[in-house]
């Protein structure tokens, strides 16, 4: 049987006309300097098993969710001046895919998410969202949602999968929800403007501290394509972050991005080491349950001035961090203004595509891990639009509990292609040996594989 298509009509919606919220606008502005070729890449994208739900029932969910949350159900609107506007529409219908599992689900639901995924929106003329369903026979095997990220973040994909895969919790969905609508309107409103002011005061601080570029030096020649991916695997890993978070009293995500900057600072010398941080802004009751984009990035940095161990960055990283997530709503055009001020008064222009995002959803459990099977394994991504990118890119994807699973995107002029693997293993290293002791940040070097240049005290 074929891949064919069905309708999930609703109706009696609230239909609303809004300006994007500010983690919208980003997504827009970045959909923009994508286009026309790569725009593909702000896809987000999720699978989730369902333990074979009738296709009856998950399209009713369909129809339901698609009403109660406006974004799912809305175009955008570009006046002559170029001011965006969301139009969610009062009724209408959401196409699902229905593709037969013929007795490989997994693989159907593979195929079917890389073929929605690779497919670019026009959000003017169409829903910011696509759902898939594997089936069989009239039972769901998989659910599969690719949406813009102008529309959704991770943190709404994941959840709206297991919605539709395993069906209501028993949590009441008939109350309120935070729609777009209502972010936008706090925004512009008193509240939001002195949070914007609080944090752009924020990022100026943390601009005027940044060091011009990540990676100094001239840039190499760069390899073919230049922005190469590769995936590390580590089930090493898996056991040593419950350990990590006992040993150091922090959060995985900490650990982790502590271990990132120690190396960064190892690899590029610098004494000060910044990354952009994917904050998920999901601090409140309504921002928890809000279906859409509240994703944004804040700029994060450690000094490494006097630190000698690992807990120290750990420290370090831990307060940086959360001062950085109360700094993570910002309107980008006023953002993007302060870091042309600030390069004017600095004389440089401050490079900031080095990101860590941390997509895992559910936290590191901090009781004893079962001991690591497997080996790790380190593979190189196929090309996809890497002609463009950062300096540096690593992100934490969501994956079973007995592995952990980070990508890292380097730019092949400035972190060639045995760096980037190495960087990957030498993360891994220095976890695991900080999960047994407090490692000195002296040893880094060596777990990583790296020469020292600098930043971190000599042997």
């Amino acid at each position: 049987m074929s891949d064919r298509w069905a309708d999930a009509p609703f109706s009696g919606a609230l239909a609303t006309t809004a300006p994007l919220t500010w983690a919208q606008r980003t997504m827009w502005i970045a959909h923009h300097r994508l286009a026309p070729h790569d725009c593909a890449l702000l896809n987000v994208s999720h699978t989730t098993p369902s333990p074979g739900r009738r296709v009856a029932d998950v399209l009713a969910d369909v129809a339901a969710l698609v009403a109660r949350h406006a974004v799912l159900r809305s175009t955008l609107k570009v006046d002559e001046h170029g001011a965006v506007t969301q139009v969610a529409a009062a009724s209408g219908r959401a196409r699902v895919l229905l593709a037969d599992a013929s007795g490989a689900g997994g693989q159907v639901a593979a195929r079917v998410r890389a073929e929605l995924s690779a497919e670019p929106f026009d959000l003017v003329t169409t829903y910011p969202v696509r759902v898939a369903l594997v089936v069989d026979g009239e039972r769901v095997t998989h659910v599969v949602l690719v949406g813009h990220h102008v529309a959704l973040d991770g943190w709404s994909a994941v959840r709206l999968g297991l919605r539709l895969a395993e069906g209501p919790d028993g949590a009441p969905e008939d109350g309120p929800v935070l729609q777009p609508a209502d972010q936008a309107a706090f925004e512009a409103g008193p509240e939001g403007q002195r949070l914007l002011r609080d944090s752009l005061a924020y990022w100026a601080e943390q601009l005027r501290a940044l060091p011009p570029t990540p990676f100094p030096g001239p840039p190499g020649p760069g390899e073919h394509p230049r922005f190469k991916v590769a995936r590390l695997t580590s089930p090493a890993l898996a056991t040593a972050l419950p350990a990590l978070c006992r040993r150091y009293r922090t959060t995985g995500s900490t650990a982790l991005l502590a271990g990132v900057l120690a190396l960064l600072a190892v690899t590029t010398g610098n004494r000060r080491c910044g990354l952009q941080v994917a904050v998920a802004n999901r601090d409140t009751p309504e921002s928890f349950d809000a279906v859409g984009c509240l994703y944004q990035e804040v700029l994060v940095s450690v000094d490494f001035a006097g630190a000698r161990a690992f807990s120290e960055v750990v420290r370090r990283a831990w307060e940086a961090s959360r001062a950085g997530y109360a700094h993570g709503r910002y309107d980008p055009p006023a953002l993007y203004a302060l870091v042309e001020r600030i390069n004017a008064e600095r004389g440089v222009a401050l490079d900031r595509t080095s990101v860590f995002n941390d997509e895992r959803i559910s936290p590191t459990a901090r009781g004893p891990a079962e001991p690591a099977a497997g080996a790790t394994t380190v593979e190189w991504l196929p090309e996809q639009h890497r002609n463009r990118g950062g300096r540096f890119h690593l992100w934490v994807d969501s994956s079973p509990a007995d592995r952990v699973v980070v990508r890292l995107m380097g730019d092949t002029a400035h972190l060639p292609s045995e760096a980037i693997e190495r960087f990957l293993l030498g993360l891994e290293a220095l976890l695991v040996a900080a999960a047994e002791r407090d490692v000195p940040l002296a040893e880094v070097a060596d777990l990583a594989g790296t020469p020292p240049r600098g930043a971190v005290p000599a042997r």
